[in-house]
């Protein structure tokens, strides 16, 4: 089972990302751990899809890079990654997250 940081606040988990990021305060958790599990049960929905936002864009800036220095490691288009930044600042407005949640491009 793979590993998750996760934000903690008053000893319950509020955010969590798959990439530590040179954050020292998010707190290391296995996936299967009964907090976490709860934590996405009955976590909040904005903290939730604020956390995958955060993750993809990381992922999406990564992309972009990649395509910038010609590495072969880029795995999509640059307007593809461009298009879903986009979908991803879009996904929650005002605080209402959208039920069209955005999909990594292949």
């Amino acid at each position: 089972m793979s590993k998750v940081f996760c934000q903690v606040k008053n000893g319950s988990i509020y955010g969590f990302s798959k990439f530590r990021d040179g954050d020292d305060s998010l707190v290391e958790y296995r996936e299967d751990s009964s907090e976490f599990i709860d934590f996405i049960e009955n976590g909040s929905p904005i903290n939730t899809a604020k956390s995958f936002v955060r993750v993809e864009l990381l992922w999406a800036d990564t992309q972009i890079k990649y395509i910038e220095d010609e590495d072969p490691r880029a795995s999509v288009s640059a307007d593809l990654v461009r298009g879903y930044r986009k979908e991803l600042r879009d996904y929650i407005k005002g605080g209402i997250i959208s039920p069209d949640k955005p999909i990594r491009p292949q």
